[in-house]
């Protein structure tokens, strides 16, 4: 739970109400990421067997559970969505297909494919890779 409670500092994350909330932002982030129903289960750490439980969550019928690999998880893809805004708040286009394309300081890897073969760890890389940029 600590990135996502580095996101949402002042949010109770066992608050029902704010897992609803977050429920809503990455169901939305996933959308406009426009990703595939097998890589929103892996960014999520669920099974293949799992895809009733991701439509649970786009339906609003299941919010994302206090447990901390999920909330990690959250926390982390909307702190990269956080600083892909910052660092391109006026372009959406690149906010929305930044994480699909090939970069040249990731070794010409797509962000999503670090994310997707590392998991947590993965996201955590590209949530650091971008935070550098914002500060520079």
């Amino acid at each position: 739970m600590q990135f996502a409670k580095q996101v949402l500092s002042d949010t109770d994350l066992s608050s029902s109400r704010a897992r609803e909330q977050l429920t809503k932002m990455v169901m939305r982030l996933f959308a406009e990421w426009q990703l595939t129903t097998a890589q929103q289960l892996l960014l999520l750490g669920l099974r293949e067997t799992s895809r009733n439980m991701l439509s649970r969550y786009r339906n609003l019928e299941s919010i994302i559970p206090y447990d901390q690999d999920k909330l990690d998880r959250v926390g982390l893809l909307l702190a990269i969505y956080k600083n892909l805004y910052d660092l391109f708040p006026e372009n959406e286009t690149v906010r929305v297909t930044w994480v699909k394309q090939k970069n040249s300081e990731l070794n010409d890897q797509c962000p999503l494919d670090i994310m997707l073969a590392d998991g947590l760890f993965g996201m955590a890389y590209i949530m650091r890779f971008l935070d550098k940029q914002v500060v520079h």
